[in-house]
């Protein structure tokens, strides 16, 4: 049997084969790549005239350009030492060249010469040509997919190997199977390793006619393409699909982890162009080998991802989940987790999802993986099946310039910047909330600034602690902003409008809120511009208070302050009156409050400790400018220099 270019053949032996089956598929390859052969062989053969020379007479430090057919019939032949053989339409096949050292132009590799000893490419980009290579395209059977797996990734180290630095693809449509073990040295199966892998220090660029494909499977775990514990690897172009509609979901298994590309401990990757479709789980994963606190943790880090097109992935669109320094830019993320007509989609079904791993042990919080230092872009989000872009674990992330329908989220995260977004709700049928964050112990020093939203239930909800949330822009929301358990906040030169009966401004509600500064913000809705409800009423929120300073309030419905303990409102403009349900320790100061059909600032029912200082209030003849039920005690209110226009 004729030697085979490709290592796993010529290794094939020492494989730890796990069954009769898998052997007789390993041999079938080879046998089904030698039929291949012997059919381009006769082509090449009836195409082109035989050389009138022998390569073995060749000169050393000799250029020789290969016009003809050389049929090396099977020998092998030792070259002297700097010949190169160029390229002139000419083909070698069928044998051995042994280099002492030299060059060869890529366009004479094919599958029919081997080529050993010191031979370099004379381009470092080579240009794969199909017809000249036994990969199967099309619909194929299970042993042509593992055949053209193993082979591309063969190619590629081939090129490496001759000091190529670029492996170029064109017009190409295959599918690859990815679930075999047939790495020797383990036999436990790694997705990342049982992948196409890409080389460190190298370029696989393809065209938007590229098409590799996972071969249909019933495995819980895949990944069709990686770049696995290598530095400097380029991915460009191409299209990846996923088995999604085609997969076998066999078992118990929730099968969400079946992913396009990944990123198992890359360093200094770049992933450019590339379109991912259909995956069973993620479009693209980034994450590490081994734990952050292991001495064998390998960490992805310097990663970009840059003008990439994601679309329907069953689970994430694309999901960091340990490294650091990445940035994904000029991206489009188009329907993360939807449900397909053969396939639903499975949690948590976000576009970007950036979530390490990490648990309490012992009341200890234990990092099993981390994030930090990640830049999400001038990225284009649409059409998710839950939410847009999600920080659920991870620090230092700054989320900016991005056009997102479906909201963006961050709950356990220090440190983050979320600027200069648009976000634009496609409808009642979409995400409820623009920016959310989640109630935790573990979220602080974030910034939400100079984003626009539009049409979301909720534009921004704040949880935490010692956030800036300053100059964004909000139209036709439900709710402006609102927040739960948050303090050392500030919030500031917002402006909240909308024309919808129903929209309210601010609306905090059955929470504590302590140290928090409404400053400069402009209101102008239908519903309340302000709502506080049942606010600092817990054990040990006593001394808890909130501060609106310097805001801008209209509507034709009343600001409120009921049930709640620390809410003061101090020189603002207030278009609209002022109401004071059962509350205690607030300070209404220094403010413009203007009402043409309510009373100016009314106290309803038991109110405790409230003082009302220094206000101009106008309101019609026929209203109170300051009225105050009988049922709260007006020793408990200080009045004073109030007047009344």
């Amino acid at each position: 049997m004729r030697k085979l270019i490709y290592y796993f053949v010529l290794t094939v032996s020492a494989f730890v084969l796990h069954s009769c089956a898998e052997e007789t598929i390993f041999e079938q390859i080879a046998q089904d790549s030698e039929a291949t052969t012997a059919a381009l062989h006769e082509k090449t053969s009836n195409t082109l005239e035989n050389c009138d020379f022998n390569l073995a007479n060749i000169k050393a430090d000799t250029q020789k350009s290969i016009s003809c057919l050389i049929d090396l019939k099977g020998q092998t032949v030792q070259l002297n030492n700097n010949v190169d053989l160029t390229y002139d339409g000419g083909d070698i096949i069928n044998g051995t060249l042994i280099f002492k050292t030299g060059k060869i132009d890529g366009r004479l590799l094919n599958q029919e010469l081997q080529v050993e000893g010191n031979a370099t490419l004379i381009d470092p980009i080579f240009k794969f040509d199909p017809a000249r290579w036994d990969l199967v395209q099309g619909k194929t059977s299970f042993r042509n997919a593992l055949h053209n797996r193993l082979r591309l990734e063969e190619l590629m180290g081939m090129v490496k190997k001759m000091n190529g630095d670029t492996f170029k693809m064109d017009s190409f449509d295959a599918y690859f199977e990815v679930t075999e073990v047939t790495h020797p040295s383990n036999p436990n199966f790694y997705p990342s390793e049982e992948a196409i892998n890409v080389p460190g220090n190298f370029n696989l660029v393809m065209s938007d006619n590229t098409h590799l494909r996972t071969f249909p499977n019933s495995s819980k775990k895949t990944s069709l393409l990686a770049i696995r514990n290598v530095s400097y690897a380029t991915i460009k172009g191409g299209v990846l699909h996923g088995d999604r509609d085609e997969h076998s979901y066999v078992g118990n298994s929730s099968h969400e982890w079946g992913h396009l590309l990944d990123l198992h401990s890359a360093q200094y990757a770049t992933v450019d162009g590339v379109k991912m479709i259909n995956a069973t789980g993620d479009g693209m994963v980034v994450h590490s080998l081994g734990f952050s606190f292991q001495s064998s943790y390998i960490p992805s880090h310097d990663i970009l991802i840059t003008n990439c097109v994601f679309d329907s992935s069953r689970r994430n669109n694309l999901a960091i989940t340990d490294g650091y320094k990445i940035i994904v830019e000029n991206s489009e993320f188009y329907r993360s987790g939807i449900d397909t007509d053969k396939s639903k989609g499975t949690n948590p079904k976000f576009a970007i999802d950036i979530e390490a791993y990490r648990k309490r042990e012992n009341g200890k919080l234990v990092l099993y993986e981390k994030v930090e230092n990640v830049i999400l872009r001038n990225n284009i989000e649409r059409d998710g099946a839950r939410g847009g872009f999600l920080i659920a674990v991870g620090d230092n992330i700054t989320i900016e310039n991005n056009t997102v329908e479906d909201g963006i989220g961050y709950k356990y995260t220090n440190n983050s910047v979320i600027r200069n977004n648009r976000l634009i709700a496609r409808g009642k049928g979409g995400v409820a909330m623009g920016i959310g964050m989640e109630d935790s112990r573990t979220i602080s020093n974030n910034k939400v600034i100079g984003n626009y939203f539009k049409g979301y239930a909720v534009a921004i909800s704040i949880y935490g602690d010692d956030h800036l949330v300053q100059d964004n822009i909000i139209e036709n929301c439900d709710t402006g902003i609102n927040g739960k358990n948050f303090s050392n906040t500030k919030i500031i030169n917002n402006r909240i409008t909308s024309t919808d009966p129903a929209s309210r401004g601010i609306f905090i509600h059955y929470t504590s809120v302590n140290r928090v500064l409404f400053k400069e913000n402009y209101i102008d809705v239908p519903n309340n511009p302000f709502r506080f409800d049942l606010i600092n009423l817990g054990k040990g929120e006593e001394e808890y208070c909130t501060h609106l300073v310097d805001n801008e309030f209209n509507s034709g419905y009343h600001g409120l302050i009921s049930n709640s303990n620390g809410v003061s409102l101090m020189k603002n403009k207030i278009n609209t009156g002022l109401q004071i349900w059962d509350s205690k320790n607030s300070i209404v100061e220094d403010n413009i409050i203007t009402s043409d059909k309510s009373d100016g600032i009314y106290l309803i029912r038991k109110n405790e400790d409230i003082a009302l200082l220094d206000n101009a209030i106008n309101v019609p003849s026929n209203k109170q400018c300051v009225r105050i039920q009988s049922s709260t005690d007006r020793a408990d209110i200080d009045e004073k220099n109030n007047q009344c226009l």
